[in-house]
């Protein structure tokens, strides 16, 4: 055989391409291809390949289609230490508007929080079991009751118990409130009971008038406004019942206007920063007050154990303590802004490594599909 029809065979059998057709040439003069040259012994120069042929029955052979590679994007970079407190101006890339209300929004929460918390404190410190502790033994140096009592007890007793008739009302003289009390009680007290009893009933009237309960100004009660006996006046005599209600509606708007700034700030901010930004705004509030009202409270007691006067040591010390009920809410708050800060940060993290395991893998897959 030295050719193959492509139209097949003309007596219905099915046509089969040969499994070799040798190379033809043109044989000189003639114009018929032969397959060699008897003449020299050579092998016939080869003429070129046809084309390919296409299928018989069916569609032309299409080459493969490449698919095309995934693109390469870049990683996500891990966050560095440096930029914990940079990232949220960063975030927002060419909204710089955006990054300016955030950092507005976080400063303007870390001022609430310390406003927040004062306010916290002044509601429990003029709540009436705490406040009336706290007016109690702030009207020992005040009232010099331990003075009066020892000048005018017997006298007071000996007129009561030529007197004891229950409708008859005795006062203590030097006492700067004006607490009534019966002859039939009074003929039948120690020292220590009418003590206890003025201080309680001092404590309770002070508690609803503030310092309008006082009658007569003692030698320690009085003094300047700048002063350190004006000063125990402004500051104790504001402990009262109607104080605490203004404190607590202080306290729950402040609280409210908290929570819109908290909503704003986690708007403003992207995926777990939202934690970061609340946390990051609570403890650069309340973490650098804590330093400060401890450093108030140690200097108020070292100022009273070096006051000479006995009532400037007292007006140290209760301040001193009463310091202690806005330290322990400064700490509180404190460590829970930076434990939110802090688990901001390692969901971050662990958010960052998420994205970088899954891009490597997609990565390694495209550049397979694209050396096929």
């Amino acid at each position: 055989m030295t050719g193959w029809d492509p139209h097949g065979p003309t007596d219905g059998s099915e046509a089969v391409p040969p499994l070799f057709d040798p190379p033809r040439r043109q044989s000189a003069g003639s114009g018929t291809p032969v397959h060699g040259d008897t003449k020299r012994g050579k092998a016939p120069a080869e003429d070129p390949l046809p084309p390919p042929r296409p299928p018989i029955d069916g569609p032309p052979i299409q080459p493969p289609v490449r698919e095309p590679s995934i693109p390469e994007t870049l990683p996500v970079e891990p966050m560095q230490p440096s930029e914990w407190f940079t990232a949220p101006l960063e975030e927002a890339g060419p909204d710089w508007w955006r990054a300016v209300l955030r950092w507005g929004a976080i400063l303007l929460l870390a001022f609430l929080a310390i406003v927040l918390i004062l306010a916290w404190s002044a509601i429990q410190m003029t709540g009436e079991e705490t406040g009336q502790r706290i007016i109690q033994r702030s009207l020992l140096p005040i009232t010099e009751i331990d003075d009066v009592l020892d000048r005018e007890y017997a006298a007071l007793v000996t007129e009561a118990r030529r007197n004891p008739d229950p409708a008859t009302t005795m006062f203590v003289p030097s006492y700067p409130i004006r607490i009534p009390i019966t002859a039939q009680a009074l003929a039948t007290m120690s020292q220590e009971e009418l003590r206890a009893f003025l201080l309680g009933e001092s404590t309770k009237r002070m508690y609803e008038q503030g310092v309008s309960a006082f009658q007569r100004e003692t030698t320690s009660f009085s003094g300047g406004l700048l002063g350190a006996r004006g000063v125990l006046r402004l500051t104790v005599g504001q402990i009262t019942r109607d104080s605490h209600q203004i404190a607590q509606i202080l306290g729950g708007l402040l609280l409210a206007a908290t929570a819109v700034l908290v909503g704003a700030v986690m708007l403003l901010s992207d995926g777990f920063r939202r934690i970061r930004n609340v946390g990051f705004a609570i403890a650069i509030g309340t973490a650098p007050m804590t330093l400060a009202v401890v450093g108030a409270r140690f200097a108020l007691r070292s100022a009273g154990d070096d006051a000479a006067d006995p009532f400037n040591a007292a007006l140290f010390a209760i301040a001193g303590d009463v310091m202690w009920i806005p330290i322990r809410n400064f700490i509180i708050f404190a460590m829970l802004g930076l434990l939110v800060f802090g688990l901001g940060i390692v969901l971050d993290l662990w958010r960052e490594h998420i994205e970088r395991t899954s891009w490597q893998p997609a990565q390694r897959e495209g550049r397979q599909r694209g050396s096929l």
